[in-house]
């Protein structure tokens, strides 16, 4: 299956939208420095999605890794962003909304990704 099949890609690239819908509107002194790490930080989220598709094996890893990695930077950017006042509070609580469905499907997903094997038997 494609990553671009799943529902937590799709809910991703929503996001992925929002925002960048969002960012263009940002004030001149942030559009160059937020407003490019909050574009860059979902697009880590969804390359990370990509990643735990392709590489079943090591799902399990990469979410537990990356996507954390990458969704905790982007929610520490979008509260920077709104403590600017960059985001509405009303644009705020939908990517909350969506952050919160695609934290969920990751969790889902992790959970049931295969176990990797001790390489010395012990499972």
């Amino acid at each position: 299956m494609l990553a671009s099949d799943t529902q937590i890609y799709k809910d991703t690239y929503t996001l992925a939208n929002v925002l960048f819908g969002i960012t263009q509107k940002f004030t001149k002194d942030v559009k160059s420095t937020l407003a490019r790490r909050i574009e860059n930080c979902v697009l880590d989220l969804a390359d990370s999605i990509v990643e735990a598709n392709i590489d079943i094996n090591h799902r399990s890893e990469v979410l537990k890794v990356d996507f954390i990695i990458n969704y905790e930077r982007l929610q520490f950017v979008l509260n920077l962003a709104l403590a600017r006042k960059q985001i509405t509070l009303r644009q705020q609580a939908h990517i909350a909304r969506l952050m919160s469905s695609i934290g969920k499907q990751a969790t889902r997903w992790r959970q049931s990704a295969p176990k990797r094997k001790d390489p010395n038997g012990v499972s």
